[in-house]
């Protein structure tokens, strides 16, 4: 009883963690124009230790690390741990007409998982092939924060042309796994919640007439339930193990809303942008997103002192349509 107690405190204490840095989460920027297309900017779906290892994960297994791509991994957890990734990234843009150079430095924060060994809880109850866990956390999928601007001229006037966009794709997610002698199974469920706002923006500079601005912008939500699962089995050998694995993210489409928006605007004294006047307006319009079905396959050798892995992996877009047939 005592030991289902501490359990039950420390799953109470993981998800006050999560509600606590789901803001950060949820607004962390990026400034990339690349984020424009598509979901945004694909996030790495690893952790620091995949990461470490050039990002294989469909048979890496680690008694003190999560690996939260295949959730097979969790059976094989000995200690109860606390993953956090913080990422910086410098982007370095050239353009050749007109020719710029254009540097853009941003640090966000990445993911946040927490693991909980259900069963075993040591090494030693590990070398015996039997194990229970589960893992819960947060993580992005994908990433949209750009801003361009570019002036043209037209007919004698100068446009200022900015596209603008914010918004992704995230996970919030449980998992449990279980290793069996020489197999483990483990699946991930949860909530998975997107947004884009995507805004094209156009001003007029004449200096002897006063045009309006013209706004035109998209904002779809969406979010739902999925599921993924995974697999590995280990051939134990005479110095080491070898391990194959594979993971799945099965397709799904989920509900979703989007707003049209073309409208005149002009700025306050703030600075702030201000409607002067709705030339169309239609919200909440139903539809479906779709995303594709994932998955990936790999073989790892580990030894005492070295570990060597090859992943394969594939992935497709996500899809917007009206229409329930998606």
């Amino acid at each position: 009883m005592r030991s289902a107690n501490s359990t039950m405190k420390k799953i109470i204490k993981t998800g006050l963690l999560v509600l606590f840095i789901l803001p950060l989460f949820c607004y962390s920027q990026i400034n990339s124009p690349y984020s424009r297309y598509g979901v945004g900017n694909l996030s790495s779906q690893g952790s620091i230790s995949n990461r470490a290892m050039g990002g294989i994960s469909a048979a890496m297994s680690d008694f003190a690390a999560m690996n939260t791509l295949n959730p097979a991994t969790y059976g094989n957890l000995a200690y109860t741990n606390l993953d956090m990734g913080f990422e910086f990234t410098n982007n370095n843009l050239k353009s050749k007409s007109p020719v710029g150079n254009f540097k853009s430095n941003y640090a966000i924060f990445n993911y946040v998982s927490v693991g909980i060994p259900l069963l075993g809880g040591n090494k030693n109850a590990l070398k015996k092939n039997t194990g229970w866990g589960m893992a819960i956390g947060l993580k992005p999928l994908s990433r949209i924060n750009y801003k361009v601007s570019s002036i043209q001229r037209n007919a004698g006037d100068s446009l200022i042309y900015v596209y603008e966009g914010n918004g992704g794709v995230n996970q919030a997610f449980i998992g449990t796994g279980v290793k069996l002698k020489n197999f483990s199974v483990g699946f991930n469920t949860g909530y998975l919640f997107g947004e884009k706002d995507y805004s094209s923006r156009i001003e007029f500079i004449n200096d002897t007439v006063s045009y309006y601005k013209g706004n035109y912008q998209t904002k779809s939500r969406f979010g739902g339930a999925f599921l993924d699962a995974g697999m590995q089995y280990e051939f134990k050998l005479k110095k080491g193990v070898f391990r194959v694995g594979a993971y799945s993210q099965l397709k799904a489409n989920y509900n979703a809303k989007r707003d049209d928006i073309i409208e005149t605007y002009d700025y306050d004294q703030t600075g702030a942008q201000v409607r002067l006047d709705s030339i169309f307006e239609s919200k909440d319009q139903p539809g479906k997103v779709m995303m594709p079905s994932t998955y990936g396959v790999g073989i790892a050798l580990e030894t005492e002192h070295l570990m060597v892995g090859v992943d394969i992996n594939s992935s497709g877009r996500l899809i917007w349509c009206r229409t329930t047939g998606c």
